[in-house]
């Protein structure tokens, strides 16, 4: 098994059509992806829904899982094995949302500790949040942004977002601020009252190697949304944190309260011709199919819907 992997320094390249860039050790997809994926209904703890993506002439199947929400604290460990253990074949690779990582290994910052300062109250009075999410308009999240790079770095990037709004260049403030800014969540429910920081790559490559060596399969650490996502860590795999990204692209984990925090990333057989971007992988590239699964039960799956 390899150690953990992870992509370090200033640097972008594009790679199958996608942008990528790299900050701070973290690889973070963007750029034309695919429209991101969506989930034919609510599941209940402990079903999946599996779909394909085929990917530069290789073919994944991704099976999220659907799980109860978790408390602070909670074995991770454990609870991967619950979820997922009697699902695993040899091969596989366990991604585990950042979101879950953090809440479970005690990382979140209660909200009633932060005090946003001016600055902090500045950034969120002009920060334009992005579809339904808040981001930094949250003066708490602002605050404890702030805390973490840095005042100068803050107030750098709110003046280079001031220079560069007016000319139709959205977006500098994050580049400036950097990946904590764009990656920091929480304050909204179950977590409401919670801010959860991103991890450092440090963080996030020692959680992926524990977690590795306790369910014996290679797990991962990603952050993934309908915008983009980022993959913190990779241990005991061959599958790049690059490789990884493109087959999550389309974000499977879902959105908001869907309550699904882990995906099972399996290869399949090569796809009959090879392709090379995200048009020719979502056209015929992509299928879906939903499985019920009595959780923990050990009874044989029951299929409900099927491509």
């Amino acid at each position: 098994m390899r150690g953990a992997e992870q992509i370090g320094g200033d640097r972008s390249q594009r790679w199958l059509g996608c942008g990528w860039d790299y900050p701070g050790g973290v690889m973070r997809a963007g750029g034309a992806g695919p429209s991101p994926l969506r989930l034919p209904g609510r599941l209940a703890a402990g079903e999946t829904f599996v779909s394909t993506m085929s990917l530069g002439g290789q073919r994944f199947e991704r099976i999220v899982v659907c799980t109860p929400w978790l408390d602070p604290g909670v074995d991770l460990a454990a609870f991967l094995r619950a979820s997922v253990g009697d699902r695993l074949e040899s091969g596989d690779l366990v991604a585990v949302s950042e979101k879950v990582a953090v809440v479970a290994t005690g990382r979140g910052v209660p909200a009633a500790v932060v005090r946003p300062r001016r600055l902090a109250r500045l950034v969120a009075a002009h920060v334009r949040p992005v579809g339904n999410s808040r981001g930094l308009s949250i003066p708490e999240k602002a605050q404890l942004v702030i805390d973490s790079v840095g005042w100068w770095r803050v107030a750098a990037a709110v003046a280079a977002g001031a220079v560069t709004r007016p000319l139709g260049i959205h977006g500098a403030f994050y580049v400036v601020a950097g990946y904590v800014a764009r990656s920091i969540d929480g304050m909204r429910p179950p977590y409401h009252d919670v801010l959860l920081p991103p991890l450092t790559p440090t963080e996030g490559r020692a959680i992926a190697e524990q977690l590795t060596a306790e369910l014996g399969h290679p797990v991962a650490i990603v952050d993934i949304n309908d915008r983009g996502g980022s993959v913190r860590a990779v241990a005991g795999s061959a599958m790049s944190p690059r490789l990884l990204a493109g087959a999550l692209c389309d974000n499977p984990l879902g959105q908001r309260d869907q309550s699904t925090p882990i995906v099972v990333v399996r290869r399949g057989p090569a796809p009959n011709s090879a392709h090379q971007g995200w048009g020719s992988a979502l056209g015929g590239g992509r299928r879906a199919r939903i499985w019920r699964i009595r959780p923990a039960s050990g009874t044989p799956r029951r299929q409900l819907a099927n491509r």
